[in-house]
């Protein structure tokens, strides 16, 4: 007979009881990062075989045995699995081990993930709001667990009921029902599960005075850095840098734009909806305030720049509604005009934005599925004075392989390319857009490291480079892209400091 319990809201069933379709999970850690997968029997309270997994993250990723290994879980960043709500955020008892943190998001109408024993602190979030997925939502603790058991708890439920965790659309090994399977953290029996959870992670960066210029943010503390690249896009030289603290650990977007000639930086959190604007010092020697901080709607779960006409937009989208809207900004950054709002469909994780003539284009890419949509962007004029809006053309559709963590696009040779990232295998592929009624092709596929978390590209003066940073040991590496499109060349290495985003 199958065995069901209910605990504090979800249920538990047994296999035979998979659901069909799901959400495109991620692994709730690091992009990139490798964690160990395990379960136990009554891992649920008491239960048999529930899935539910642990996850723990060992400092030794070569499964050497003790002293060696090292439980580096403690205080590591907990990233929303899928867009979502917080759908509660609270504490209950544990009779042998005190308080347990239990952090449950609402993915759509009856998908939600729970995390148990995260950090009591930072302050619980609030029911309601909304997180874009890879948003950090917790820190990894051992509440409830005992001094020496940090670890992630992790459930994926349907309509309350546990179902078996998957990643990318596909099933981990450790599962319930299997005790082959269950494993034991780090050594060779347990399941290593490397995260794809990557959206979005793409440093600041814009060209001024024949430089490139970066910006990075370390939520951790709360600092900012800006760094000038030297033009042989070598490591390059930190212009100004901020005090700990500086901007607060809330800020989910960085976003570069141009306006009234003069480079600007948007900050936003997709926590509050709070928007800040910042101009940018000449020679990167720091940033001005330009507009008391603002509300915009909160959890945009993807916001890009698009430089269109002469004028700065922000693309702005919600991928657990399908809403957004196209966001005329001003050098004043108070002054904000809406030009495009519409519901489109869930689930993008890119936006790129490029020309092609005196036309400016958005392609759309969905890493669950390998969907690609072009779609042309058009000002048109209304019927009062002056008054424009924007309307998106669709161009081109097809579908190219899922699973893609980075993109980005970069011109060489006269050439549009975008280059594609997959953090959980390092395979990489380049692709030539010859146009855009015809969409990509692919021209180069080869494999990388697969440790890099962030790509970023620097436009070097047309001659176009390739940054690849690892958040946790702070390396970089920078890539040539070849004239033809048919490689990357590795140009230069350097080490930074680690937790950059």
């Amino acid at each position: 007979m199958n065995r069901l319990l209910v605990i504090a809201g979800l249920a538990v069933l047994p296999l035979s009881a998979l659901a069909q379709e799901a959400p495109p999970f991620k692994a709730p850690f690091g992009c990139a990062q490798s964690w160990d997968a395990s379960t136990y029997d009554t891992h649920g309270f008491g239960v048999d075989d529930p899935d539910m997994i642990d996850f723990k993250y060992w400092k030794d990723r070569t499964r050497k045995s003790e002293p060696e290994t090292q439980n580096l879980t403690l205080g590591q960043a907990i990233r929303a699995s899928a867009a979502g709500v917080v759908e509660r955020d609270d504490l209950f008892p544990d009779d042998e081990n005190g308080l347990v943190r239990r952090l449950r998001i609402k993915h759509n109408d009856d998908w939600t993930t729970v995390h148990l024993h995260s950090r009591i602190d930072p302050v619980l979030l609030e029911v309601g709001r909304k997180v874009a997925i890879g948003e950090v939502i917790a820190y990894a603790g051992r509440s409830g667990t005992g001094f020496n058991n940090a670890h992630i708890h992790y459930v994926q439920s349907e309509n309350d009921e546990a179902r078996r965790v998957t990643f990318d659309g596909v099933p981990l090994a450790t599962h319930a029902g299997d005790s082959s399977t269950w494993g034991l953290d780090a050594s060779d029996q347990a399941e290593r599960v490397v995260s794809s959870n990557c959206t979005g992670n793409e440093f600041a960066r814009w060209r001024s005075g024949g430089d490139d210029y970066i910006l990075r943010y370390q939520p951790n503390t709360g600092r900012v850095r800006i760094t000038r690249m030297e033009a042989d896009a070598s490591a390059g030289t930190h212009t100004w840098s901020s005090g700990d603290g500086a901007w607060g650990r809330n800020w989910t977007h960085i976003v570069p734009y141009r306006a009234g000639g003069v480079q600007h930086i948007l900050r936003y959190s997709a926590r509050s909806g709070r928007a800040t604007f910042y101009e940018v010092e000449a020679g990167g020697a720091g940033l001005n305030k330009v507009a008391d901080t603002t509300t915009w709607r909160p959890g945009w779960t993807l916001l890009r720049r698009i430089e269109h006409d002469g004028d700065s937009y922000v693309f702005a989208y919600d991928s657990i509604s399908g809403y957004n809207e196209i966001l005329l900004v001003s050098s004043g950054g108070d002054h904000v005009s809406i030009k495009h709002a519409h519901y489109d469909a869930k689930g993008w994780t890119h936006v790129l934005g490029f020309d092609e003539g005196d036309s400016q284009y958005l392609l759309y890419y969905k890493a669950a599925t390998g969907r690609i949509e072009i779609r042309r962007m058009d000002l048109v004029v209304g019927s009062s004075a002056g008054a424009t809006r924007i309307e998106l053309t669709p161009v081109y559709e097809g579908d190219r392989n899922p699973g893609w963590t980075h993109l980005v696009l970069a011109r060489s040779g006269g050439e549009l390319y975008m280059v594609g990232y997959r953090a959980t295998n390092g395979r990489t592929a380049i692709w030539r857009i010859a146009s855009s009624r015809s969409g990509p092709s692919r021209v180069a596929q080869f494999n990388l490291s697969r440790k890099w978390d962030i790509v970023t590209t620097l436009p070097n003066g047309g001659n176009p480079r390739i940054m690849f940073y690892g958040v946790d040991r702070g390396d970089m590496r920078v890539f040539a892209l070849e004239a033809d499109g048919a490689g990357l060349d590795g140009f230069d290495t350097a080490d930074w400091q680690g937790g950059w985003r």
